[in-house]
């Protein structure tokens, strides 16, 4: 298991970590390999932010970059295969050739580096078919991912944003306000102590109730968020609802198929979802 789904695990190597669309949980020294799979305004979440400037951040890769919407949209129409794909864009990029295509990978899996030469402006991969076993919102191991890239290896900041594309229809793109409520929501230990591995479980026991499931005080969790599950306004909201219930500070964007039109998730006191068009 990853550090934070087996939290009594703590020597770990980070080189290349396994973001996967579907499948089960396994992982050793330098690879994660977990289930494949927001925010403020409306429900806690994140600190520092505001309206206009999460939809400034989220709209910048695709208004500096002129060929982003077209490589997003040739990704997305991949969702179709049973590898998944990956593209990223990285600080000072070429202007001529700005976008850098990850090697595909296996069904459910996807190897993206979490040590690239310069930091992420933009990151973007499918959760593969076929739909009916394959995250409609960002998994668990999305979510770890981006705590090592971010806290680990420091090859990511609040700027960065990243998307997710998959076979259910669904398409996201999340932005971080609040990367200490973040980082504690997805504890890794860095030790053996207690104190660390008490943070670490906390972490391990949002994972299982919301995506991943597993053993809990003697009893077996089936996670809120399924692969298998058709609803996916129900999967976004339970995804909502992990980020408020844990103050993650993070930014939820549906995106359309174009890539031109971005919308805030949020979820309601009544836990429907609220939808806030960026203009």
């Amino acid at each position: 298991y990853p550090p934070t789904q087996g939290y009594a695990t703590y020597e770990v190597s980070y080189g290349l970590v396994d973001i996967c669309g579907s499948g089960g949980s396994s992982g050793g020294v330098g690879t994660m390999s977990t289930g494949g799979g927001t925010t403020p305004m409306g429900g806690g979440g994140s600190s520092g932010s505001t309206f206009t400037d999460d939809c400034t951040k989220v709209k910048k890769p695709f208004n500096d970059i002129p060929q982003l919407k077209t490589s997003a949209q040739t990704l997305a129409a991949q969702t179709t295969d049973n590898a998944e794909h990956a593209i990223t864009v990285m600080q000072d990029y070429d202007p001529a050739n700005p976008i850098t295509t990850v090697s595909p990978g296996i069904n459910g899996e996807m190897i993206i580096p979490v040590n690239p030469p310069k930091k992420y402006i933009y990151v973007h991969h499918t959760h593969n078919s076929p739909s009916s076993s394959t995250y409609s919102v960002p998994s668990w191991g999305d979510l770890q991912w981006i705590y090592i890239v971010y806290n680990v290896t420091h090859m990511m900041d609040s700027n960065t944003v990243f998307m997710l594309t998959t076979a259910d229809g669904t398409q996201y793109a999340l932005t971080i306000s609040d990367w200490f409520g973040f980082t504690q929501a997805l504890y890794m230990p860095k030790d053996a102590s207690s104190e660390e591995m008490e943070k670490a479980k906390i972490s391990s026991d949002i994972g299982i109730k919301y995506l991943e499931g597993g053993e809990k005080d003697g009893q077996t969790i089936i996670p809120l968020i399924q692969e298998n599950s058709t609803n996916k306004e129900q999967d976004l909201s339970y995804f909502l609802q992990m980020i408020n219930e844990n103050s993650m500070g993070i930014n939820v964007f549906e995106v359309n198929s174009q890539f031109n039109t971005f919308t805030k998730v949020t979820l309601n006191p009544n836990k429907t979802i609220k939808r806030m068009p960026c203009n």
